[in-house]
C-alpha cells in the first residue's frame, strides 16, 4: 500500500518540490511561489489535473487560517474541507466550491459557501434563484436540482 507520503504526494519527483524552497535565491515566499508555478506548469504539460493541481493552481484553496485540511474518509482528494479553526466543529470551507465561487466573482445569487459539520456530510453550494446545488465528490463535481436552504 505504500507509506502516507507516497499516497499523498505521489512519486519522488513530486516530493522533491517540498525540498526546493530550502535552496535557491530570493525570499522563501518567492521560492515557494516558483515551486508552485513550476508544479502547475508541469501538470498542465502532462495534462494531469488531479486534486493536487487544483490546490496548487488556485491560491484561494489554501487560505484556511488554520492550514489544516481534512479529507473525507481520511484521504485527501476532491472531497476535503479547509478548516478555519483547528477543529471541525466550526465553520469551514470546501476549497473547490470556494474557488468556483470566487472565480465566478462571488455572485449574489449563490450562497457564500461556508459549512459546518463533518467532512463526510454532503456540502452543497446553493444557487438560490434556481434551487440548484453543486458539491465536491470523489471524482469531481456533482449537481442537483431542488436544493433548499436546509440541504445546503
Amino acid at each position: 500500500m505504500g507509506n502516507f507520503s507516497e499516497q499523498v504526494w505521489g512519486d519522488s519527483r513530486e516530493r522533491q518540490h517540498l525540498d526546493e524552497p530550502a535552496s535557491g535565491t530570493g525570499t522563501i515566499s518567492e521560492r515557494i511561489k516558483q515551486v508552485i508555478a513550476t508544479f502547475v506548469e508541469q501538470r498542465k504539460a502532462a495534462t494531469k489535473f488531479d486534486w493536487r493541481y487544483y490546490l496548487a493552481r488556485y491560491d484561494c484553496m489554501r487560505t484556511g487560517r488554520s492550514g489544516i485540511y481534512y479529507g473525507a474518509d481520511r484521504t485527501l482528494g476532491y472531497v476535503m474541507t479547509m478548516l478555519d479553526q483547528s477543529v471541525q466543529r466550526s465553520y469551514y470551507r470546501d476549497p473547490y466550491l470556494y474557488a468556483m465561487w470566487l472565480e465566478a466573482g462571488t455572485p449574489g445569487d449563490v450562497k457564500d459557501p461556508w459549512f459546518y459539520g463533518y467532512s463526510t456530510t454532503a456540502r452543497w453550494m446553493q444557487l438560490m434563484r434556481r434551487s440548484i446545488g453543486l458539491r465536491s465528490i470523489h471524482n469531481g463535481i456533482a449537481n442537483k436540482d431542488g436544493i433548499d436552504e436546509s440541504a445546503a
